[in-house]
C-alpha cells in the first residue's frame, strides 16, 4: 500500500536527475524483496503441506 502511495504521491521520484530520494527507494526495494521472497515459498509450503499429511497418515495407521 505504501507502495503504490509512493508512486502516486512522487512520481519525480522515478527521475533520477533531480536526485535520489532514499525513503522511496528504501520503501521500493522491500516491496521488491518481499514479492520475490513469497514466491520462493510457495514451493515450500506445497511440500510441507504434503510431508503434513503424509506424517499424520502414518501416525493414524499406528
Amino acid at each position: 500500500m505504501e507502495s503504490q502511495w509512493l508512486t502516486l504521491s512522487r512520481p519525480e521520484a522515478y527521475e533520477m536527475s533531480a536526485g535520489i530520494d532514499p525513503w522511496f527507494l528504501m520503501v521500493k526495494v522491500a516491496k521488491n524483496l518481499n514479492v520475490l521472497a513469497g514466491r520462493q515459498l510457495v514451493p515450500f509450503a506445497i511440500v510441507g503441506a504434503h510431508w503434513w499429511r503424509w506424517h499424520a497418515e502414518n501416525q493414524v495407521r499406528e
